[in-house]
C-alpha cells in the first residue's frame, strides 16, 4: 500500500493509463472537495459509469455541460496531461489523512484490475434477492461485526471492482465488517472451485469509521510484506451456500420457462417423476426459495450477460451487486478430452472423465429434458443407476456397466460416467439444465469438490412403464 503514497507513482500512473475510469472519478472527488466544479464535472465525465456506480445516479445534464466547457478550455491537451496538471495543483493540498488513507486503498484496489462477487459466509445466510442496500437481509445486524467472503475473477475490470467495494463501504457504514477477496485459481479460460481460494486483500473498517484498513495478503500483489491468514472453515460453508442457491435458481428459472411461471413451493420442485425438476430440497435452499423465486426474470446480480456456445458467459461491466456464483447452472461436454464439467458462469464447480462414441457423439446445446433413476429397471446393466435425456433425442447422460470404456469412444454416441460421478452430478443438475457438447472446452484437469451438505433424494424418480433405448 505504501507506494500509493507517493505523488509521482501515482503521477505516474495516471499518465500512462489515461482511461482508467476510477482514478479519474477519485480526481474528481478531490476537486468537488477544493470547489473548483468545472474540473471535477471535466474528471467526472471521463469517469463515466464508475461515476454513475459511486453516486447511484446518472451524470446530470450540468454536469456534462460543465465538462464541456472544461473540455473546451484544454483543447490543447491530451487527456495525460490533463490528468498529470491536476494531479500536480492537487498536491498544494492534500486530504485528510483518514480520508486519503480510504481512498488509496481502493484506489490500489481498482488499479489491481480485479473483481469480485459478494457473497456472506454463513451457510445459513440467506441471500438471493439482496444487494449492498439490503444489510439486514444480508445477515448483517446493525453493530455486529461480520467476516464476508468474495471470490475473485482476476480478468474482470477495474471499474467493477471499484464499484462494488464502493457500494458495500458506503452503504454500511454502521457496521464493522472485514471484507476478504478470494482468488479462484485459472484453470485455462475457466476458475475452479475445488481448491481453497488463495487469500488476496481484507479491508476491515466500517462502524462510522471514516476510513478502511487494506491488509495484502499476497506478496506478488503488492510492494509489501504481506499480513498473514489463515482460512477459516467457514469458507467451505460459504462456497456450500452459494452451490446451493446455483441449484436452486437453476431449478426455478427452468420450472418458470417450462410453466409459464415459477414455482409457488419448493416441494413442487421435488415432485415425482417425471415432473422431478430437482431430486430434493436441502434447509438451506427452502429458506432462499421464497426469496430467489421473487427474483425470478431480474438481471443477474452477478453481471454476466448472454451465454456463449461453449456454456461460458460473457462478462459484463455492470457495479449491480452480485452474492452469488455468476449464473444458473449449465454442463459443458468436452468431445476432445473425455472430460464433462457442472459450470456456472466462467466458474468449474465440478469436472469429470467421460466416455463418448467419437463423432456419433452429436455437437451442440441441449436441454435436460428428462432424469431417472434405475433406467433398466435396476442400478445394473447398460444405463447404470441414474440417466437424463438430452432434449428430443435418444441422446443420455448416463451411468454404465462397463466402466472400462471411461476415456474411450465406445459408446454408440451416449455420455458414460461413472456411478459415483452420475450420482453427484445427478443429485446437482434440474431438468431443463443445458448441456453444450464441442471439441476444446474444458481443461484437462479435474475439478473435485467434496462438499459439507447433500441434496435429499425426496423425490420418486423411478420410471418403471418405459423401456430406455438410449444410444449407449
Amino acid at each position: 500500500m505504501q507506494r500509493f503514497d507517493d505523488p509521482e507513482y501515482l503521477k505516474a500512473y495516471i499518465q500512462s493509463h489515461p482511461n482508467q475510469k476510477m482514478a479519474w472519478y477519485l480526481l474528481g472527488k478531490e476537486y468537488a472537495a477544493k470547489g473548483e466544479a468545472g474540473k471535477a464535472a471535466y474528471c467526472y465525465a471521463q469517469a463515466g459509469e464508475v461515476y454513475e456506480a459511486f453516486e447511484n445516479e446518472p451524470l446530470p445534464p450540468e454536469v456534462l455541460q460543465a465538462a464541456k466547457a472544461e473540455f473546451e478550455r484544454r483543447t490543447r491537451q491530451s487527456d495525460a496531461d490533463a490528468a498529470s496538471a491536476a494531479i500536480g495543483a492537487d498536491r498544494k493540498e492534500k486530504p485528510a489523512p483518514n480520508r486519503r488513507r480510504w481512498r488509496l486503498a481502493l484506489l490500489a484496489l481498482t488499479l489491481a484490475g480485479f473483481a469480485i462477487a459478494f457473497a456472506p459466509d454463513s451457510a445459513e445466510a440467506p441471500a438471493a434477492g439482496t444487494g449492498p442496500g439490503h444489510s439486514a437481509e444480508s445477515g448483517l445486524a446493525r453493530g455486529e461485526e461480520r467476516h464476508i467472503w468474495h471470490w475473485v475473477d482476476p480478468r474482470r475490470s477495474s471499474a467493477y471492482l471499484g464499484g462494488m467495494v464502493g457500494q458495500w463501504t458506503e452503504q454500511l457504514p454502521d457496521k464493522r465488517l472485514t471484507l476478504t477477496l478470494l482468488e479462484l485459481a485459472e484453470a485455462e479460460r475457466w476458475l475452479r472451485w475445488d481448491s481453497p481460494p488463495k487469500p488476496l486483500l481484507s479491508l476491515t473498517g466500517g462502524a462510522g469509521e471514516p476510513s478502511w484498513t487494506a491488509n495484502w495478503h499476497d506478496a506478488s500483489r503488492c510492494d509489501c510484506e504481506p499480513a498473514p491468514f489463515e482460512a477459516p472453515a467457514s469458507v467451505g460453508l460459504w462456497q456450500d451456500r452459494l452451490e446451493q442457491e446455483a441449484v436452486l435458481r437453476t431449478a426455478v428459472r427452468y420450472y418458470a420457462e417450462a410453466h409459464g411461471s415459477p414455482p409457488e413451493s419448493p416441494e413442487q420442485l421435488a415432485r415425482s417423476y417425471p415432473n422431478n425438476a430437482i431430486s430434493g430440497i436441502t434447509p438451506l435452499m427452502r429458506k432462499l426459495f421464497p426469496s430467489v423465486a421473487e427474483s425470478y426474470g431480474q438481471p443477474s446480480r452477478g453481471g454476466f450477460g448472454t451465454g456463449k456456445a461453449d456454456g461460458r458467459e460473457k462478462s459484463g461491466e455492470t457495479a449491480a451487486g452480485g452474492e452469488r456464483l455468476p449464473d444458473t447452472l449449465a454442463i459443458v461436454v468436452d468431445r476432445a478430452n473425455y472430460r464433462l464439467a457442472l459450470v456456472s458462469g466462467p466458474v468449474i464447480l465440478r469436472s469429470y472423465p467421460v466416455g463418448l462414441g467419437g463423432e456419433r457423439t452429436p455437437e451442440g446445446t441441449f436441454p435436460i429434458t428428462e432424469k431417472v433413476k434405475n433406467p433398466n429397471g435396476t442400478d445394473k446393466g447398460a444405463f447404470g443407476s441414474r440417466g437424463m435425456t438430452l432434449g428430443d433425442t435418444l441422446y443420455a447422460i448416463h451411468g454404465t456397466n462397463e466402466p472400462d470404456s471411461i476415456g474411450k469412444d465406445e459408446s454408440l454416441g451416449c455420455i458414460r460416467m461413472r456411478r459415483e460421478d452420475i450420482e453427484e452430478l445427478f443429485a446437482l443438475v434440474p431438468l431443463g439444465t443445458p448441456v453444450t457438447i464441442g471439441r476444446g472446452l474444458l481443461p484437462d484437469e479435474l475439478v473435485r469438490r467434496t462438499p459439507g451438505y447433500a441434496i435429499p433424494s425426496s423425490a420418486e424418480e423411478e420410471n418403471p412403464g418405459k423401456i430406455y433405448k438410449w444410444l449407449s
